[in-house]
């Protein structure tokens, strides 16, 4: 009798184990069917777009790039019920805007035409040795920015866990992490006696 205690308690506690296990295949199975997801800037997640191609770009500066590294502003801010600002460099090691006409491009995207006048996100700082209406060579990745309205804060009081609910979505894509890969000199002129 004694022994076949121990194999009925034995096999209760395999069987319990085993369920245990199984559970936990089960759970993260299902979590991993979950697509990727990632926060708008009002703090709404959404299902993450990728776009895994580079994008040869070929543009005309518009503007003195120089002057990006100039505009500076103090980091600070504030956020009241996820709504708040924040204001600092535009240009902050190697990174910063570069505005310029759409020369060329390849692969094409749904978000630029050739011609268009467009604003880039940079990574190299070799950008700003560049001068008005030199052209300049990118590559780039298309970033997904989208921005979303929201639900359910009217009056602010009942902003809770889980509160905030996606209105409308549309899809942004801009240029991001540009880099420069070569540029054509604008003809300068030639100083006068």
């Amino acid at each position: 009798m004694l022994i076949i205690k121990i194999e009925r308690n034995t096999m209760f506690k395999f069987k319990k184990l085993s369920l245990i296990v199984l559970l936990t295949i089960l759970t993260m199975t299902l979590m991993s069917c979950t697509a990727p997801q990632q926060k708008t800037d009002q703090g709404v997640s959404v299902e993450r777009k990728i776009d895994s191609n580079l994008y040869h770009l070929t543009l005309q500066i518009s503007s003195d790039v120089g002057s990006y590294s100039q505009i500076e502003g103090s980091i600070s801010g504030g956020m009241a019920y996820g709504f708040g600002s924040v204001s600092g460099a535009i240009w902050t090691e190697g990174k910063g805007l570069v505005r310029g006409t759409l020369l060329d491009l390849s692969p094409s995207v749904s978000f630029a035409e050739i011609g268009d006048d467009v604003i880039v996100k940079t990574t190299d700082f070799k950008i700003v040795a560049l001068w008005p209406n030199d052209i300049v060579h990118l590559t780039c990745t298309a970033d997904y920015e989208p921005i979303c309205s929201i639900e359910g804060l009217e009056g602010y009081e009942n902003i809770a866990v889980g509160s905030v609910k996606t209105g409308v979505c549309e899809d942004i894509w801009e240029f991001d992490y540009c880099r420069m890969t070569g540029f054509e000199p604008a003809t300068q002129l030639e100083p006068t006696e």
